[in-house]
C-alpha cells in the first residue's frame, strides 16, 4: 500500500476508529499516534494497519490509563509490561467493585429504614420479631459531653473505614437507661454493609424486641425510654442487657431534628 488510494484521510480514519478528528490531531501533536505520511499540502494519511495500533491505545485509555503513561508503555511494550499494567488495573477494578457494592448495600439499607419509619406507628411501644443482623461495634466508650461523643464517633468511622456515617447508632446498658443516663452509651454501632470480616463484627441476635419509634429530636428521647421501661414493667417483660438506638430518618431526609425518627429497641429474654 504505497499510493494515496491505499491510505485513509484523517476523516476516513476517524470514522473507522469512531473518534473525532481532533483526537487524531492531538495524538499526533503529543507524539502518541502519528499518521503514516503527510503530503506536501499538509494532508495526513493513515495506513489500514494502523487501526490495530490505535485499538491498543483505545484499550489502555478505556482502562483509565493516562495518555502520558500509554505513550511510555508503547515505547517499551512487552508481555512483562502488559502483565504489570493489567495486574494493577485488576486491583483497581476490584476496589471499585467493592465500593459500588457498598454503595448498593447502603442504598438498599437506607430504603429499608425509610420504609420501616413510614410504616411503623409513632411513639408507641410494641413487640417486634427481628432477624439477626450483622453489625460493627466500637470499643467501649465513656462519653460525658458532645465533644467526647463526636471524637469517639469520628474515630469509630476512621478505624472501621465506614464510608456512610449517617446511620451510626448507639448501644447503652439498661442500668444506665434505668438511671436516666440516656446520653452515656457504652458502644457505637452500624449495620455492616460489606462481607469483609473484622475483629469488630458482632451479631445482633434474632428474637423479640421491645421497640419504640421515636418521632422527634435526641433531646426528647427520654420520653421513649421512659415509655419502654413502663411498658416492660406493666407486661412483666424480662429485658436483656442492652438498648439499641438507631437513627432511621436523619439529616439526609429532613431539615430539622424535630423530624427525626429514631428506633429504640431491647431484646426480650
Amino acid at each position: 500500500m504505497n499510493n494515496k488510494n491505499d491510505k485513509l484521510s484523517t476523516g476516513q480514519f476517524s470514522k473507522l476508529c469512531k473518534v473525532p478528528k481532533h483526537v487524531l490531531y492531538y495524538y499526533d501533536e503529543i507524539d502518541l499516534f502519528k499518521p503514516e505520511s503527510i503530503d506536501s499540502n499538509g494532508y495526513r494519511y493513515y495506513a489500514y494497519h494502523q487501526y490495530y495500533a490505535f485499538t491498543v491505545i483505545t484499550f489502555l485509555k478505556d482502562m483509565g490509563m493516562p495518555l502520558e503513561d500509554i505513550k511510555k508503555y508503547l515505547d517499551v511494550r512487552s508481555p512483562q509490561q502488559l502483565t504489570s499494567i493489567l495486574s494493577q488495573r485488576l486491583d483497581t477494578i476490584e476496589n471499585q467493585i467493592q465500593t459500588l457494592e457498598m454503595s448498593k448495600n447502603f442504598i438498599s439499607h437506607t430504603l429499608s429504614m425509610l420504609q420501616i419509619a413510614e410504616l411503623q406507628p409513632a411513639n408507641t411501644c410494641m413487640l417486634v420479631n427481628s432477624a439477626e443482623e450483622l453489625i460493627i461495634i466500637s470499643k467501649a466508650i465513656d462519653t460525658h459531653n458532645a465533644h467526647g461523643y463526636l471524637t469517639d464517633y469520628i474515630n469509630f468511622c476512621e478505624d472501621n473505614n465506614i464510608l456512610f456515617a449517617n446511620y451510626i447508632g448507639s448501644i447503652t446498658h439498661k442500668d444506665k437507661i434505668f438511671a436516666k443516663q440516656y446520653e452515656a452509651p457504652n458502644h457505637l454501632f452500624v449495620t455492616k454493609l460489606n462481607h469483609k470480616s473484622s475483629d469488630n463484627d458482632f451479631i445482633k441476635p434474632a428474637g423479640t424486641y421491645l421497640t419504640y419509634y421515636h418521632h422527634g429530636s435526641f433531646d426528647t428521647l427520654y420520653i421513649g425510654y421512659e415509655a419502654m421501661i413502663q411498658f416492660a414493667s406493666d407486661k412483666n417483660l424480662d429485658l436483656e442487657d442492652f438498648f439499641y438506638e438507631k437513627l432511621l430518618v436523619n439529616e439526609i431526609t429532613v431539615k430539622t431534628e424535630d423530624e427525626f425518627i429514631i428506633e429504640l429497641s431491647i431484646r426480650i429474654k
